[in-house]
């Protein structure tokens, strides 16, 4: 078993202010203890991997991450569970959007379960989903997710879409709780959200019957959307992406498999998802997002450029 202690990280970035051309801090202090188990996902990169993360922390190296960037934050949650510190997701935020650029995480081991019932929410202090703000980011640069987006935002037909889905994570309630902050939130038109296919692809992957989840070892999982200039529209003072994609690692006894996914944000249910899928490599291309860039490079590579959709069923 392999042991670390992280202590305090101090993470800068920076960021354009297109109004003052100024560069902020972000100040991330992170401390505790933690040590790799079957269920801890680490990585220790390979020194000869030539576009592993170098910079952001320990968490950066886990085999999930993309390449991080300097435009925006990266934060990785965690959360207690049995004897173990469970990582819970990490993300790419860009506070100028305000929006995230991707969400990274797993399925592996005890953050399978389902121990937490999301209906209990009715029964806590917040009598309903707990949707917050993020504590580490500045609320101003946040979508209020806190209430509807037609009730802050005056838009109807959109919801409050989760990147990381509530149900991808109900092995703690604290977990859970963390899939809820406002910047796990994008403004999703709201039959692409519940009937389309980002539902179909989410139900797909974290159906805890006879879901991919079920049927891997460890599930590695990018989910995000495009935030780049182009690529959004704004509609009261909200980034609304074109699209959404994810891209996925699968590992099943010594095999590993690989798929992605570009979705176009419409109203249109009947999307085929397998007309969605592509390879990684053209979604690297298409977002210009490198991902599971601490994979051993042959590995990764091999991945990336193939596509089979008989592995995923599609």
């Amino acid at each position: 078993m392999y042991c670390a202690i992280h202590l305090f990280y101090i993470f800068p970035y920076s960021q354009l202010n297109k109004m003052k051309n100024t560069f902020r801090l972000l100040l991330l202090t992170l401390l505790f203890t933690a040590c790799n188990s079957s269920d801890d996902n680490g990585s220790l990169i390979d020194p000869n991997n030539i576009n592993a993360n170098i910079t952001g922390g320990p968490y950066a190296t886990l085999y999930e991450q993309p390449h991080i960037n300097n435009e925006d934050i990266f934060l990785t949650y965690t959360t207690p569970f049995e004897d173990k510190q469970l990582v819970t997701y990490s993300i790419a935020y860009n506070s100028e959007r305000k929006h995230a650029r991707w969400v990274a995480f797993t399925f592996e081991g005890s953050n399978k379960g389902t121990g937490w019932d999301r209906d209990d929410w009715d029964h806590t202090e917040w009598q309903g989903d707990p949707w917050d703000y993020a504590p580490e980011i500045p609320e101003e640069e946040q979508m209020d997710s806190r209430r509807g987006i037609k009730s802050t935002y005056g838009l109807s037909g959109y919801d409050r879409g989760h990147l990381v889905a509530s149900f991808d994570r109900v092995y703690s309630q604290d977990a859970n709780r963390q899939t809820f902050y406002s910047i796990n939130m994008s403004p999703m038109k709201s039959r692409f959200n519940q009937d389309g296919p980002w539902n179909k692809l989410e139900t797909k992957i974290n159906n805890r019957s006879n879901g991919w989840v079920k049927s891997s070892d460890v599930l590695y999982i990018v989910k995000g959307a495009t935030i780049r200039e182009g690529e959004y529209t704004i509609k009261n003072t909200l980034t609304i992406p074109n699209h959404y994609f994810m891209a996925l690692v699968r590992k099943k006894d010594n095999a590993y498999y690989s798929i992605a996914f570009l979705i176009e944000h419409n109203n249109n249910t009947g999307t085929s998802l397998s007309k969605c899928a592509m390879s990684i490599d053209e979604l690297e291309t298409i977002t210009g997002i490198d991902f599971f860039c601490n994979l051993p490079d042959k590995l990764e590579n091999t991945l990336e450029s193939t596509l089979d959709l008989k592995p995923w069923n599609l």
